[in-house]
């Protein structure tokens, strides 16, 4: 009895039961509401802020800021799932828990619910406490039936999260049924963290980008000249210029422009619309863009291309250091003939020129790695192809080599269309075995039958039969390119392809002139002869014969009317200078036909070749020629005569203009002696009446002038002198080389005309032009000298009679010339006379024979 009193009633028991599963019931479903509502909602955020970014022409969410966002949502789910749901359910409500609700919320219990589950729970006994027990269960009991649970619970807050959750999924239904491929689009981008894009209205999609040339090098390999972007990126030669082309597709809409947005290496940003080509064609429209930044390109840049709706990137253009040859170097060999060293590692220099013949290796090296290589030497008409590879050595090494493929222009144009990965294998030209390759501490060798130094070209055989010859290099940014005695000029156009597919922009031209062997050069003249010579004449040459590199043999060329020409070896004195003469008396004695008959005409010149040994005959070279006209020693000496005759006349020019100046000289003294006045032809200055010191300022002006024009006359005296002189040098040089006088005349033409005359400019003349440079001195400076005045008057008077005395031996001269003219018209007349006499007689003779 005492242990049923202690248990709560089975009604109660389940009102309780009731109560409790009712509340588990309220914590789920407001959980569930609330994480549905965050799962819609941020269903919603998630579609707003991927989306409309894409309707504003910017790029949808990254993959990292997805990842982000989901992780938000699910961890915010995981708190709200905790802390509305689980944590909530697993609290365990007691029964005095549930009775105190009720209680709360249903006054007609009057504590007897809390009383009964208080009673059922404790262990005292008594019979006070049992009737207290039944009464209040009784009453608890009689208040069951009129228990509505669901009061116990907030109703309409329930139902506005049911309401709104509601909402939020109805709207996400639909959403999902009017746009089925957005909706998944979001699934994949959100939940499922895919990149697959948002449609749009527009698609546009980068073609690449093409590099504009003035020269075609892209052509030379068989490249094109545009170039797609690999993983968004694409690599050019720094200063190239570049079109970007974007193309829309036609059968969505086509936006009106689209814009570049970039950002250059160094943070500046920018955009530039893009400029539509033609009509929509087919199915696309082509966009292009070739301005800065992109117009002779300096650093890289990265850029994405928004079209309506539609934007493209990020894509990348790197900008690298273009293929240029850094440095080039030529050894060279001049030929044999030449004499000279041979010359390594020198620095090719714009203009230069070597001698034809030469043999010439350009060393080439390039700022960085190359592919390829493509020479053309449209001179001789070869192009070579150059292809940077590998071969494997024994040891599996690799070894840098370049192949090197020479062929004509007319056969093949352009680079050949050949792919050699390394490492190649090469086959022997000859054998056709496969060429081994090993290092070594002296370098690399290479086998056919034994192991030899790979030093210089070595010819091989490609897969497909094609011969060429390889050289191995210590690294892949060098080669050379080596002709065989030049013959004329050079001009190499070198184009190179770099590892990273970059061309130059313009070939690399690279010229060396070929100097052509020239023959010797030779400036002789005659001393001592003139026009005309006699038959007995030895004639002097001097000059010089020079040549590039050196003299073989040099001679005189004599030509004889109508005649064969004569030669006479010249021997050189210091291996370039001429100091000969052509004896022809003592020439006759050895060749008895060479004999000069008056009347002809002799042709002279000196000629020499040089040491060239090339194709064809050396080169010769020939001085000026020199006629000369051949007459008797009367004939000769005739001319001479007449020649001292004009000397003489123009020598007496001469000494009545020093007579002038001595005069003038000779008033300038006596005016500073006060024996004769200043006087002047000028009619103007004798009307004009002067001060005393204005006419003594004009006296002094006067004297100065006076000196002044005898300084200048001496000085033109002296030099003309000076030629008579030596004309008349010329006659006694003639007289002596010709054999034509006696050595009487010779001494008279020396010591009376041509050593006094050297003598006078030479000592006298210039004794006078110092007195008068010190008397112009004196003038100038206003200290007037009578005494220098009088010795400039002595000694223009001593020239003046040293002048004299050389004209009367002048004209002794000639009436000695006149005597012998005369002598050798007698005995030209006495020999007329013989001549006519033996004519006669041989007339005479015939008659009687008649």
């Amino acid at each position: 009895m005492a242990d049923s009193s202690h248990q709560t009633p089975d009604r109660i028991a389940q009102l309780l039961d009731r109560v409790r599963g009712r509340i588990k019931r309220y914590v789920w479903i407001e959980g569930l509401c609330i994480a549905i509502a965050w799962l819609c909602a941020t269903f919603w955020v998630a579609y707003l802020i991927d989306y409309l970014p894409v309707l504003a022409g910017a790029n949808e969410l990254s993959a990292g800021i997805r990842f982000v966002l989901l992780m938000a949502i699910a961890i915010v789910l995981g708190l709200i799932l905790y802390r509305w749901v689980f944590r909530r359910v697993s609290v365990r409500f007691s029964d005095r828990s549930i009775a105190l609700l009720l209680e709360k919320h249903f006054e007609q219990f009057g504590d007897t619910l809390i009383t009964t589950v208080d009673t059922s729970e404790s262990n005292e006994t008594g019979d006070l406490h049992s009737e207290m027990m039944v009464h209040a269960t009784e009453d608890a009991l009689s208040h069951v039936e009129e228990v509505a649970v669901e009061q116990v619970f907030n109703q309409k807050a329930l139902l506005y999260k049911v309401a709104g959750a509601a909402a939020l999924l109805l709207s996400v239904i639909a959403f999902s049924l009017a746009s089925p491929a957005d909706a998944k689009t979001l699934a994949k981008r959100i939940y499922l963290l895919q990149d697959e894009k948002w449609p749009r209205q527009s698609l546009i999609e980068i073609v690449g980008i093409e590099i504009i040339r003035e020269s075609a090098p892209a052509e030379t390999f068989g490249l094109p000249n545009t170039k797609a972007f690999e993983n968004g990126r694409v690599v050019v030669g720094q200063g190239a210029d570049i079109r970007l082309i974007v193309r829309a597709d036609g059968n969505k809409v086509v936006p009106k422009i689209c814009t570049v947005y970039y950002e250059l290496a160094d943070g500046t940003r920018g955009q530039r619309n893009m400029r539509k080509e033609g009509q929509l064609g087919g199915d696309h429209q082509t966009f292009a863009f070739s301005d800065k930044p992109l117009r002779g390109i300096l650093e890289s840049i990265e850029f994405e291309v928004v079209g309506n709706d539609h934007r493209i990137g990020t894509y990348q253009i790197d900008v690298v250091n273009p293929p240029t040859l850094s440095e080039i170097a030529l050894d060279y060999s001049y030929p044999k003939y030449t004499g000279m060293d041979d010359r390594v590692d020198e620095t090719w220099l714009k203009g230069m020129s070597l001698a034809s013949g030469s043999d010439v290796t350009f060393n080439l090296t390039a700022n960085k790695p190359l592919d390829r290589a493509f020479i053309e030497h449209a001179d001789l008409g070869m192009q070579t192809d150059m292809y940077f590879t590998t071969v494997q050595a024994v040891d599996e090494t690799e070894i840098p080599v370049v192949l090197i493929v020479q062929r004509l222009i007319i056969d093949e144009a352009g680079a050949l269309d050949l792919q050699l990965p390394g490492p190649v294998t090469l086959r022997h030209e000859k054998s056709g075995n496969e060429i081994q390759w090993q290092k070594t501490s002296n370098g690399v060798q290479y086998k056919d039958e034994d192991w030899a130094n790979a030093d210089g070209r070595i010819a091989v055989a490609l897969d497909d039969d094609r011969l060429a010859s390889c050289h191995v290099v210590e690294s892949q940014d060098e080669f050379y390119y080596m002709i065989a005695g030049m013959q004329r000029d050079i001009n190499l156009q070198i184009s190179l392809l770099d590892k990273d597919g970059i061309i130059t922009e313009n070939p690399h031209v690279v010229t060396v002139a070929a100097t052509n062997d020239l023959p010797p050069s030779i400036d002789v003249a005659l001393d001592g002869i003139g026009t005309a010579i006699t038959p007995d004449v030895s004639i002097p040459v001097l000059g010089e014969v020079t040549d590039d590199y050196g003299i073989s043999d040099t001679w005189f060329q004599v030509q004889l009317t109508e005649r064969d020409p004569y030669t006479f070896p010249i021997e050189l004195t210091q291996g370039t200078e001429v100091d000969s003469n052509l004896d022809f008396r003592a020439e006759r004695a050895k060749l008895e036909e060479l004999e000069l008959k008056p009347g002809e005409k002799l042709i002279l010149s000196v000629q020499s070749i040089d040491q060239y040994d090339l194709a064809g005959d050396p080169n010769l070279g020939e001085s000026s020629q020199f006629t000369l006209d051949i007459v008797t020693p009367d004939q000769l000496l005739a001319v001479l005569e007449r020649r001292e005759l004009g000397l003489r006349q123009r020598f007496e020019l001469i000494i009545g203009e020093v007579q002038l100046m001595q005069a003038s000289l000779a008033t300038v003294s006596n005016q500073l002696a006060g024996v004769s006045p200043v006087t002047t032809d000028d009619p103007e200055d004798q009307a004009e009446e002067l001060s005393e010191e204005e006419q003594q300022e004009r006296d002094a002006s006067l004297r100065l002038l006076r000196v002044q024009r005898a300084l200048v006359q001496s000085e033109k005296s002296n030099a003309e002198s000076l030629g008579i002189a030596v004309a008349f040098e010329d006659i006694r040089a003639e007289i002596i080389n010709n054999r034509v006088d006696t050595e009487d005349r010779k001494i008279r033409l020396q010591d009376q005309i041509i050593a006094p005359l050297y003598s006078i400019c030479e000592t006298d003349f210039v004794e006078l032009d110092r007195l008068l440079k010190e008397l112009e001195k004196s003038l100038i400076s206003g200290q007037e000298s009578t005494d220098l005045a009088v010795q400039v008057d002595a000694q223009a008077e001593t020239v003046l009679l040293k002048l004299d005395e050389v004209l009367q031996r002048m004209l002794e001269l000639e009436t000695y010339n006149e005597l012998i003219e005369l002598v050798r018209d007698l005995i030209g007349d006495q020999d007329d006379l013989l001549e006519k006499t033996k004519e006669e007689r041989k007339q005479q003779v015939l008659d009687l024979l008649k």
